[in-house]
């Protein structure tokens, strides 16, 4: 059977093009590579505040009764609190777990481990536990930098004071008056809320941003700065 290679875009694409990116192809999806030059997007990003689309990132949904049982299979004898989350790993991949609530798992990994840590954590589902790989439904957006608090403070209620919502924290809150899944995965120090939203609110969210954004002399950032502060 032939297999077609498609790549695919993210709800953002438009304005990507709109502000001049150059883009690149990687792990089969089209995305900015940078705007205006790497260097630059990253002095800006660590003197005030850069937003980033994340939408290729891996989103797979674990949900049921047993989540408790399934983080014990898999070495946490505790568990995991809701709100919390913890890096994970397997010889297929890493991963980031984020508790949601009590029945329901965020999974987030890199593009390229979707389908390993799929076919890895399938087998694990114990009872009415199952995984759905909703990637493609949500827009995902980084904010990152000193500003990220100030900007973020414009849009939601969540209070984000640092002993309420430290970085390796998630909730499920309004952002600019649409629901959000909120995370703080801090960068090499700076802080980082990584926003993720139903593809069709994807436009929506980042131009409000952006709106708001401009008194803190907001700055888009591609893939190419990304690498950076992962690594």
């Amino acid at each position: 059977m032939l297999e077609l290679d498609i790549v695919k875009r993210s709800s953002l694409h438009y304005i990507h093009l709109g502000l001049n990116a150059s883009m690149i192809e990687e792990s089969r999806w089209e995305r900015p590579n940078w705007y205006i030059d790497p260097d630059k997007e990253m002095a800006q990003i660590t003197e005030t505040v850069g937003i980033c689309d994340i939408s290729p990132v891996g989103k797979l949904f674990i949900e049921g009764q047993k989540l408790d049982e399934f983080f014990n299979k898999i070495g946490y004898k505790t568990g995991v609190k809701r709100g919390n989350m913890v890096p994970h790993s397997l010889s297929e991949g890493k991963m980031v777990l984020c508790r949601m609530s009590s029945n329901q798992l965020l999974v987030v990994t890199s593009p390229e481990n979707i389908d390993p840590i799929t076919n890895a954590l399938t087998p694990r589902l114990a009872g009415c536990l199952h995984l759905t790989d909703l990637t493609s439904l949500y827009t995902g957006i980084l904010v990152c930098g000193p500003q990220s608090r100030s900007l973020m403070q414009m849009l939601t209620n969540i209070d984000l004071r640092e002993r309420v919502f430290p970085t390796m924290s998630c909730v499920q809150a309004r952002v600019s008056d649409v629901h959000c899944i909120v995370i703080r995965n801090d960068r090499k120090s700076m802080i980082a809320y990584e926003i993720y939203v139903t593809r069709d609110l994807g436009q929506y969210l980042w131009t409000t941003i952006w709106g708001r954004g401009k008194a803190l002399s907001l700055l888009p950032f591609g893939v190419e700065v990304l690498g950076r502060l992962i690594s």
